[in-house]
């Protein structure tokens, strides 16, 4: 009896055991533990045959786990057992550090990329600022340039406008002349009519004057006669 119930539990443990091997769980990404090697077999036993080796860190797709500690495993196209214990939910601390470090790795190479384009765009900014004061310096050269040009170019027109008060001022006094010039004439003219009307006068003057001088002899004659 006893016999016989050993039989039917060593029968149902082996149905379970095929049940397991039979059943297809989900699919699983896991990592190799921090183990430097984890040896990947062809059976579910420490004595099988060693597939290969999987470094630290490397990633597997879980078939199947559970079967005496060991779990069926798919990486780089090739699949054995591995013990469940070298495997990791998360990569090991080693996979992490290289990431960490390549990802340290790139950024730090972008950081000096920044830091030369930093270095360029001050560049550029000295360069335009060197450029600034070199357009502000022809900027002042350029008014003081254009001053001395205005005073020279007003000196000519203050010049030009002296002129024509000059000219409209000699006009002036050329009319002022000739207004004095017939005025004087117009008082010569005068002056000769008066002239020759006190010769008329003193000479009817002179002749009246003979004439009663020619009377006065004659009438005292006549008394004495």
């Amino acid at each position: 009896m006893i016999t016989a119930d050993k039989t039917i539990a060593k029968l149902v443990f082996a149905l379970c055991l095929l049940g397991v091997a039979g059943i297809s769980p989900a699919q699983d990404r896991r990592y190799i533990s921090d183990e430097f090697q984890a040896p990947v077999r062809d059976a579910p036993k420490e004595d099988s045959r060693i597939v290969t080796l999987f470094l630290s860190g490397t990633p597997v797709e879980v078939l199947q786990e559970g079967v005496r500690g060991y779990s069926l495993i798919r990486a780089q196209g090739t699949e054995g057992w591995i013990l469940t214990r070298h495997l990791m939910d998360i990569p090991s601390g080693r996979a992490r550090l290289a990431q960490a470090e390549e990802r340290f790795e790139e950024r730090r190479i972008a950081l000096e990329q920044s830091q030369q384009t930093v270095k360029d765009l001050q560049a550029r900014v000295d360069d335009l600022v060197q450029r600034n004061e070199v357009l502000a310096k022809q900027r002042s050269e350029l008014q003081d340039e254009l001053a001395a040009l205005r005073k020279r170019t007003a000196e000519p027109l203050a010049t030009e406008a002296e002129n024509v008060r000059l000219r409209q001022a000699l006009q002036q006094e050329r009319q002022t002349v000739r207004e004095l010039m017939d005025e004087n004439d117009a008082l010569e003219v005068q002056a000769i009519r008066d002239w020759f009307l006190i010769g008329v006068a003193v000479a009817l003057g002179s002749l009246l004057l003979g004439v009663i001088i020619a009377r006065i002899p004659r009438r005292r004659n006549r008394r004495n006669w």
